[in-house]
């Protein structure tokens, strides 16, 4: 897992200063969708909170992951 991430992040990385801003969310769609289709994304949806916000939105809509709901789970956790 933790290889995974680097090597997700570090193409992203090496991606995104040539991709224009406004494709960026589509370009990490992409990238997540082929990792997910040649089975390399075991465990990436736990990652979507370490990554930048492109590449986090695009592995939370690529897994369903409701992006209001844990924004909320995260306030009332750090309120305890």
């Amino acid at each position: 897992m933790q290889q995974d991430l680097e090597m997700v992040m570090e193409l992203w990385a090496g991606i995104k200063p040539f991709v224009a801003q406004k494709d960026r969310l589509d370009a990490a769609d992409h990238i997540i969708a082929v990792l997910d289709e040649f089975n390399m994304a075991e465990g990436i949806e736990d990652m979507a909170p370490l990554v930048d916000a492109h590449l986090g939105a695009a592995i939370k809509s690529r897994y369903g992951m409701d992006i209001e709901e844990e924004e909320e789970d995260d306030e009332y956790e750090s309120q305890y």
